[in-house]
């Protein structure tokens, strides 16, 4: 290096030299007389260590400073009972024959010449193992690696469609349908090295619906531990995936939930005239009244559509395949019913339509045997 940059100085003066004339030779010839000879610069570079007071150093100890050991672990992402590998990032530094031992929470794991790696099955979660390997030179002099915490990581993730109609007392979840939107929680349960649980709010999320991140990446970042996503129409079924960092723990962990759209449908409730609506339980698809037993209210309940306005659903009832004049509480889902003197089978339908959403739609019948 240093003799490249004394060639460069001199080509510098000759072109100098050819510009300016005979004043620029002195200088010329000055310079030449003060440039060190061959012999002189490989003496101050084999004395550089002497001179900076560390001694000389080999090629393989100059290459270990530059490569340091360090160890890489697969699967990036652990699971309770996933079989772990863990290996010597080598490269630069090759430890192919040397002699290696490895060490799990402090005892010793395995020991040999070029064991390079080391697998082992991880524990439930909750559980942690710090791994770490120490490998003898040709010198003798012992390098250990930095160590690595191995513990397997879960992720639950829990969903929702927020905006989806359901009947008072329902207690499962709210299934989404076409156009609903679905709320997805991400609750990890990482422990640290001290077996202590990660607050999920000291997370990175990265989100994405159906294998794109761009689509939630608005969502996506520190502490967002829930996203809201669309269910489009495009697809019967949607998936959801996060993945999780944590990087003082040095921690990548993903996991996603595949979520089907359902079809909406009606219910039909009984609404008596002192208990109101009876949601306890769905009228069967056929129910039997006395003759002149008197009025029979029905209601209708769209379960699973699109709640956010309920002004733009629209009921429409047919008894026996008549249309009939929606009026009054028949717009809003309920329709009195009048037993008759004669007997026989009246069918009742109703279609519950979305204006806004034309592919939410659904319909509900109920057959009435009068006896």
């Amino acid at each position: 290096m240093i003799k490249n940059v004394q060639t460069l100085q001199l080509l510098s003066l000759i072109f100098v030299l050819l510009l300016c004339g005979t004043p620029a030779q002195t200088q010329a010839q000055s310079f030449l007389d003060e440039m060190p000879s061959a012999a002189e610069l490989l003496e101050q570079y084999s004395n550089f260590g002497a001179e900076g007071g560390s001694g000389a150093f080999s090629i393989e100890e100059l290459v270990s400073s530059q490569n340091p050991l360090g160890l890489t672990y697969s699967p990036a992402s652990i699971k309770p009972g996933d079989r772990v590998t863990i290996s010597i990032q080598d490269y630069g530094n090759p430890t192919d024959s040397l002699f290696i031992n490895w060490y799990v929470d402090g005892v010793l794991f395995s020991s040999g010449i070029g064991i390079k790696s080391i697998a082992f099955n991880a524990g439930p979660v909750g559980t942690v193992s710090t791994v770490y390997a120490e490998v003898t030179k040709k010198s003798g002099s012992v390098e250990r690696t930095a160590p690595v915490v191995i513990g397997p990581s879960y992720i639950d993730i829990l969903w929702e469609a927020v905006d989806a109609q359901v009947p008072p007392f329902y207690k499962g979840k709210a299934l989404p349908s076409w156009d609903t939107i679905i709320k997805t929680f991400a609750i990890p349960e990482v422990y640290s090295a001290e077996n202590q649980q990660t607050p999920r709010s000291s997370f990175v999320y990265t989100w994405e619906k159906n294998g794109r991140a761009t689509d939630l990446s608005l969502q996506s970042g520190y502490g967002k531990d829930s996203v809201y996503a669309l269910a489009d129409f495009a697809r019967k079924q949607h998936r959801i995936g996060v993945e999780i960092s944590h990087s003082s723990l040095g921690l990548t962990s993903s996991g996603s939930v595949s979520i089907k759209l359902h079809d909406p449908e009606t219910l039909l409730y009984e609404k008596h005239p002192l208990q109101g609506i009876i949601f306890e339980r769905t009228l069967p698809l056929q129910v039997s009244q006395p003759r002149s037993s008197g009025s029979l209210r029905v209601v209708a309940y769209p379960f699973g559509m699109d709640a956010r306005n309920r002004r733009d659903v629209v009921f429409s009832w047919k008894l026996n395949g008549r249309t009939l004049n929606n009026t009054g509480t028949m717009r809003n889902g309920e329709i009195p019913l009048v037993s008759s003197e004669q007997g026989g089978i009246s069918s009742i339908q109703v279609e519950v339509t979305n204006e806004t959403k034309p592919l939410q739609s659904t319909k509900g019948s109920l057959n009435i045997k009068v006896e």
